[in-house]
């Protein structure tokens, strides 16, 4: 993916600032989806020009021809300084729009979220070189995903010693 200095730092304050979307829409200033709601910054509108020269440093001139084709592409991207976001840039209205979600770095324990009576599920246990497996004894439940989540935390934090 290319990396576009513009973007990065966009993204890099939406991160700062909390930010769990970045919109980026014609006619509306960018948007922050910041605890639930939509903060614009700024009081300047997006053009058609600057949103279609934004998702080409983005995506590339090449994913771009195919967005125009296809309307609408999933896209991942991430900045210098490591923040992550699945992109999705699609046309409403005939113009072209940008919804960036950031991925969040820091996972959740089952007591952040409220679901520590699920703990039960998960099953620690130390296997080779003291890396932590947790067995999940019911699949596909919200607590499986939560529990594979852990388990990469847990690995990337052991990769990184």
């Amino acid at each position: 993916m290319p990396h576009s200095s513009s973007a990065d730092s966009l993204f890099d304050k939406a991160a700062k600032a909390g930010a769990s979307d970045v919109h980026i829409a014609v006619s509306m200033p960018v948007l922050f989806r910041i605890n639930g709601e939509l903060v614009p910054q700024g009081k300047s509108s997006n053009t058609r020009a600057k949103t279609e020269q934004f998702i080409k440093s983005v995506v590339g001139t090449e994913n771009y021809k195919k967005f125009e084709a296809e309307r609408e592409l999933d896209a991942s991207y991430g900045t210098k300084s490591g923040v992550r976001l699945r992109i999705n840039c699609h046309f409403e209205r005939g113009n072209p729009g940008v919804a960036a979600r950031i991925i969040p770095t820091d996972i959740p324990g089952l007591e952040d979220i409220g679901l520590q009576e699920l703990e039960y599920l998960c099953d620690y246990t130390d296997v080779y070189r003291s890396y932590r497996v947790w067995k999940v004894h019911i699949d596909g439940s919200n607590a499986s995903a939560h529990c594979r989540a852990q388990r990469r935390k847990h690995h990337y934090a052991r990769r990184s010693d």
